[in-house]
Parts: C-alpha cells; structure tokens; sequence
C-alpha cells in the first residue's frame, strides 16, 4: 500500500506544479492497485485534458462524479483550489 501512497503523493505534487505528464503518470499508477477518490479521479481528467487526451479525461471525470452524487462538480472543482 505504501507504494500507492507515494504515487498519490507524487501525483499530487506534480498536479499542483501542473506536471500534468508526470502527475497522470502517477494517477495511473495508483489507480492499478487502489481506487482512487473522487479528487484524484478529477484530477487525473484534467491532466488528461490537458495533455489533449478525451479518451481518458472523460471516462475519469465522470468516474469522479458518480463518487460525488450529493456533492456534484462544484466540490471538486474547490478541493482542487477553483
């Protein structure tokens, strides 16, 4: 688990610096040995976005959506600073 933890924290990072490569990367990476939260999930669409890949940045924010049905897209959009 520990390994999933340091992706986490990687991919984080380097969706704050907006290394959207090296964060997706990451996401990816955690998401083969855990389930990812609804942030994670979000974030990971936006590095996808920004990388110009649709095929995995839709897929993955709506996985984040259906993890938030009370809360919807507006919580997201706050955990990550918008």
């Amino acid at each position: 688990m520990r390994d999933v933890t340091d992706l986490l924290e990687g991919a984080r990072d380097a969706y704050r610096r907006r290394g959207w490569t090296s964060a997706r990367k990451g996401f990816r990476g955690a998401r083969e040995g855990a389930a990812l939260s609804a942030e994670d999930l979000s974030a990971q669409a936006d590095c996808a976005w920004w990388l110009g890949d649709l095929d995995e940045a839709l897929p993955a924010q709506q996985d984040a959506y259906r993890l938030l049905p009370r809360r919807g897209a507006a919580a997201v959009g706050r955990a990550h600073g918008a």
